[in-house]
């Protein structure tokens, strides 16, 4: 897989971002309708609930434990599973809408959840291409931001689990329109 590097200096941090516009494209599931946080927690971590660990069948025994890892020398690159949301903002700003609420009540139950409170994700910013490449790059940074901050203030979520990042028009969803508003979207990655 091949890998594009992404730098982008805003307010003195630097961005990085190792993963391919093909395979973010193909990985990522986006969602019209807020899905569980253990849906989330199953698609971003591989996560299964305590009960459903380790369960027995006739004898076999299924298990969620991790197989030995191989060197990087000798792996292919991990791809990293990916969720979108459809987050209405406020017009040209980073005011959260009210019917985006219940989506990041899921995403914040699943952050707090038993098994998953430890984990790290990357909340990716995007816009549609209206207005210039600048002004969408900012205002994707501080939609992302906005939505670190809500999972802070209303679950507790330290934002050293949290990295933004912010996108701008550069990565429209496949086969649609650049100016597409279905473009100015969220996507969610695992860090770990």
């Amino acid at each position: 897989m091949k890998s594009n590097r992404l730098s982008r200096v805003a307010g003195g941090l630097i961005f990085l971002t190792v993963l391919s516009l093909s395979a973010q494209a193909q990985q990522v599931k986006i969602y019209d309708q807020p899905p569980s946080a253990e849906q989330m927690g199953k698609h971003l971590f591989d996560y299964q609930p305590k009960n459903q660990a380790n369960r027995k069948t006739r004898g076999l025994v299924f298990s969620s434990a991790k197989v030995k890892k191989v060197s990087a020398a000798h792996s292919a690159p991990a791809k990293k599973n990916s969720i979108g949301f459809l987050i209405e903002f406020a017009h040209n700003s980073a005011d959260i809408q009210p019917a985006s609420v219940p989506f990041l009540e899921e995403l914040g139950k699943m952050l707090t959840m038993q098994g998953l409170s430890d984990k790290n994700i990357i909340i990716e910013g995007h816009a549609d291409a209206s207005g210039s490449e600048y002004y969408n790059l900012n205002l994707s940074e501080r939609r992302a931001s906005s939505i670190k901050s809500y999972l802070e203030r209303n679950y507790g979520v330290s934002t050293s689990r949290l990295t933004i990042i912010g996108k701008g028009e550069t990565q429209p969803l496949p086969g649609k329109n650049p100016h597409d508003r279905l473009n100015r979207r969220v996507q969610f990655y695992s860090a770990n």
